[in-house]
Formats: structure tokens, sequence, C-alpha cells
């Protein structure tokens, strides 16, 4: 054994997770934050890795409450990282023909900067040693999870990975490298059922590996709010500017309800690279009295804004290089919050949104109808506050975070107790 007591259930562990991940903090990316929170709170300690250093210096305020490391590795063509791996005594404990194997393994895979990657596995290999660290956790089927992997072959702790959207679905994605990291993962977690479906049928041999568990909410923090009473009411939008969350169907729709004339507001949080196309298109609409472009807010922020809401709408879309959302945190925080939404058809939006009773679907690129669900709900205050009550009952059913990452802990727990790898104590 190697000194993790049983406990997730309870809080009483000494459980020690490593997670890999590309960037971190990410504002985009709360859904990890909350994870790594949760795990903490349930007596895990979290060792965090990050390949490269955030370029954004704005962070949610949560951050300050995690008590794990954070480290930013070094730069891997770097005199510190050359000299950090040469130096490490734990390299003395490694197989050499395991190295070999994961070096290998970075080669048929041609993934790019694998070179990087390599040195950055070997790197962390080192630190997980020293840190006495039981299992290996990382986020998105892309880099993170192909240095999780190697990390794995040098040193044979067991490894998990969860895989999002972009890493299934991107026309681009590495697709040997997530079938290879399901083989060797000791299972491998998605948020929505449609992804477990899909990834399965990418590897029906490691069918029982993959699980689903619904991203979670720290639902004490998200107590809902009764809709202000305002003169025009506020359509709330939340996500990057990219082409996945259509985002040029949505102003289009303004348009049409401004044209009814229809009272309301649009603000628009978010910034990416369609930002300059879309205000063009705000101003070509002649809709600047009406739609706002906020551009990137914390979560703190964001969550005020949709408390001064009267719904939220994210018209998501299968882009044209295949990448789509799986399961919006937007969607489930505004459901949380007591607030209706419309959104579309999207696979994974399906299990979030129940059509007609937590809020509204409409079909994928089809302004028109977003319009009338928009129309729909901006007319009826009755109906928000029916839906936004059932939103939240859903939120609270299926969204809580305590209970998504207790299956999470348990599976960890099982990894590393039934594995038979070997572990850093």
């Amino acid at each position: 054994m190697n000194g993790v007591t049983n406990g997730a259930k309870n809080g009483a562990t000494n459980m020690r997770i490593a997670y890999v991940l590309k960037v971190f903090p990410r504002l985009s990316e709360t859904f990890i934050l909350n994870e790594i929170l949760e795990l903490e709170a349930q007596g895990a300690k979290v060792d965090i890795f990050s390949l490269h250093p955030p370029n954004d210096s704005r962070f949610h305020g949560k951050l300050s409450r995690l008590h794990g490391e954070i480290t930013y590795l070094p730069r891997a063509d770097s005199s510190e990282m050359w000299k950090a791996i040469r130096s490490e005594p734990a390299s003395q404990n490694w197989n050499i023909s395991d190295v070999g194997a994961a070096f290998a393994r970075n080669l048929r895979l041609s993934y790019p900067a694998s070179l990087q990657y390599f040195l950055q596995a070997l790197w962390i290999a080192g630190q997980l040693q020293k840190r006495n660290i039981h299992h290996i956790h990382a986020h998105f089927a892309s880099s993170a999870t192909h240095v999780a992997t190697l990390i794995n072959m040098i040193s044979g702790l067991s490894f998990s990975f969860t895989a999002h959207a972009k890493d299934i679905y991107h026309k681009d994605r590495e697709r040997g490298l997530l079938e290879d990291a399901l083989d060797r993962a000791a299972f491998a977690v998605t948020v929505t059922d449609f992804n477990a479906g899909q990834l399965k049928e990418l590897k029906p041999e490691a069918a029982d590996k993959i699980k689903r568990i619904y991203n979670g909410l720290p639902l004490e923090e998200l107590s809902p709010s009764l809709e202000p009473e305002l003169e025009t009411p506020i359509l709330v939008s939340v996500g990057r500017l990219v082409e996945k969350k259509g985002f040029p169907y949505l102003i289009e729709a303004c348009r049409i309800l401004k044209d009814r004339g229809t009272r309301f507001r649009c603000v628009l949080i978010g910034g990416g690279e369609m930002r300059r196309t879309l205000a063009a298109h705000i101003d070509r609409l002649e809709l600047t009295d009406c739609v706002e472009l906020r551009g990137p807010q914390c979560q703190e922020t964001t969550l005020d804004v949709i408390r001064q809401s009267s719904l939220m709408v994210l018209p998501c879309i299968v882009g044209d290089d295949g990448n789509r959302d799986a399961l919006p945190t937007v969607l489930l925080e505004a459901m949380a919050l007591g607030r209706p939404v419309v959104s579309t058809d999207l696979e994974g939006v399906t299990e979030i949104v129940s059509h007609g009773e937590t809020g509204l679907l409409v079909p994928q690129r089809d302004a028109s109808q977003l319009a009338e669900a928009l129309d729909l709900l901006l007319g009826d205050g009755a109906l928000r506050a029916r839906m936004g009550c059932a939103a939240r009952r859903t939120a609270q059913t299926r969204f809580d975070v305590r209970k998504n990452v207790g299956e999470l802990m348990a599976l960890y727990e099982e990894a590393i107790h039934g594995s038979g790898v070997k572990s850093c104590a």
C-alpha cells in the first residue's frame, strides 16, 4: 500500500493528486478551478503542474482559496530544464527501457513540440517522487494528456484524464493521442453522455474505462435570486468569441427583435478572435444602442451580470472545423442562479436544458427561431420565473460539485489501490 486512506466519502483522506494542465489558471476554465477546490474540500491534496504560464492577468477571486502548489515548468529549451533533469535523483530509479518506450511513443505520434513535452514529462516525473504523489490527472486530451501519458510510462504512476469537446471533435485533433491515452489510462472522464458514446465508438475495448461525470458547481455560492424589475429586460450571453458559440446568429436575432419593437438589452461577455467581426456585425445591423460587447470578465463580475439579467442565451453550433461545446458552464451557472436559458439543440446542451421546462432549445444557425424563443420569454415574466425555478432544481439534482467530485474521488481511490501500479511513496 502507499499510505492513502480510503476516505473519499467522508473527506478523511491523504490522497495526493498531480493535475497536469496546459495553462493554469484560465479565465474560461472555471470548471477546473471548481473541481480542484472541491477535491481539496473533500480532503485530497492537489499539486498543479502548468506546462505554460498564463497570458492573462485577470484571474477569478476564488484562486486565492487554493491550498495546493502551482508549479510552472521551466522552458524546455532552457538550461534550468536540462540541469534539473540531469541532477534529478529520481532518474536513478527509472527503468531505462520505460524511458526509451516513452521517447519512442513521442516519435510515433509525431505530436507538435514532442521533444518539449518529453522533457516536461521527465521533469514532472522527478517532482512527483519528491512530493509523494499517488496519481496523475490531466484535463483535455491534448498536450496535457500527452505529457501525463509519458509520465505514466516513465514513472509507473497511474493516470487519468478528462476529455471535453475540442479534444474530441475538432478536425485537427490528434486521433492517435486520444486512442493511446484511452488504452493506457486507468480511466477517462468526459462531461456528457454524448461524449462518452463518441469515445466508446472510437475505442470500444476501453468502454469500461470511460466515465461520464458532469462538471459541477458550488451551489452554496450560487443562491438563486429573483429577477430584477427592469424597464428594459437584459439578455446575457457569455463565452469566448469563437465560431462554435454562434454569436452572429444572436446578433441577427436581436435585429429581428428590434424590428418587432421588443424591449431588451443584450450584454455579450467574452473575448476572442471574432471580436472585431462581431463588433462590425453589430454596427452594420445598427444595434449599438441595444447590443453591448463587454469583453472578458472575471467569474464574480459575470455572475453579477447574470443576476441582473432576465435570461441567459447561448446559440451554440458545430463549427466548420468540427469544434463544438459539450457542457457550457455558463448555462449551468445561469440555471443555478434561477434563470431560464435559451440555447440550441446541440448534443450535450440537450443534457442540460429540458425544452419547455428549464428553457427553450432552437435549431442551430437559425436566427429567426432564436428570436421567436427570446421574444416568447421576454414577453412572459411568469414563464421566466417558472422555468428559472425548474432550472435551479435541475442544477441541484445533476450539477452539484460535491456529489460529482465525490464520484471522481472514488475513481482516484480505485485507480490508486486497485491498479497495481507503483506509487511515489
